[in-house]
Order: structure tokens, then sequence, then C-alpha cells
């Protein structure tokens, strides 16, 4: 069968969600716990890197925009992964850090397909 074609569009609009969905969980975690300040600029700045990865994906700037789109990734899911799977464990696992531990994986391989499909297209 025929792949759906990994489109710039495309992942600036996947990377654009995972940023509002970052930011809402650092949203989240200030609303719902004590000091949850430290949840609320996490969310804040890694949304927003997330978010101008997403602007430069749509604007035709790859480089800039899957290195911001790494960025936020990166940190999103690898925090994420430490705290929720390490420091607490899977039973003590906040939900919202399990969706974006997810939603991490998923950012990072539509970025990887977006990057080989940029590969393929030049030369």
């Amino acid at each position: 069968g025929r792949r759906a074609r990994m489109t710039p569009k495309r992942a600036a609009t996947t990377l654009a969600l995972f940023g509002v969905a970052t930011l809402a969980s650092g949203l989240y975690r200030y609303l719902s716990a004590d000091g949850g300040e430290k949840g609320l600029w996490f969310g804040v700045v890694m949304g927003a890197i997330g978010l101008a990865g997403a602007a430069s994906l749509a604007r035709g700037r790859r480089a800039p925009g899957r290195a911001l789109g790494w960025t936020a990734v990166v940190f999103v899911g690898g925090w994420f992964t430490y705290e929720a799977l390490v420091k607490k464990g899977l039973a003590e696992a906040e939900p919202r850090q399990l969706a974006l531990i997810a939603f991490a994986a998923f950012v990072a391989a539509v970025l990887a397909r977006s990057g080989q499909r940029a590969g393929r297209q030049t030369g």
C-alpha cells in the first residue's frame, strides 16, 4: 500500500499540537499541585520551543524547525520518562506524564520521517 507522504505541513501541525499539549500540561501542573510553578515554566518554555519549531517548519525553514522540534521532544520526553518511569515508577506516574511520553515518541517519529523524506527529495 501507499504510505501517506510526510509533508512539512503535517510535521508542523504535529509539532504545534505537541507544543500546545506541553503548555497545557504545565498549566495543569500549576493549577493542580502546590509548588507547580516549575512545571508551569517548563511547560511554557518547552511548549514555546515546540511552537517556534512548528512555525519554522510551516514557513519552509526545515533545519531550524527540526532543531527546535527535536529540542522540545528530547527535553519533554526525556524529563517525563525520567520522572514518571525512573523516579516515581509506572504505578505512581501521572496520566499526563505518560501521555506526553507517548506523544513525544510519536512526534520524534514524525520528525525523523520528515527528515528522511526531505533527504530523499534533495540531491
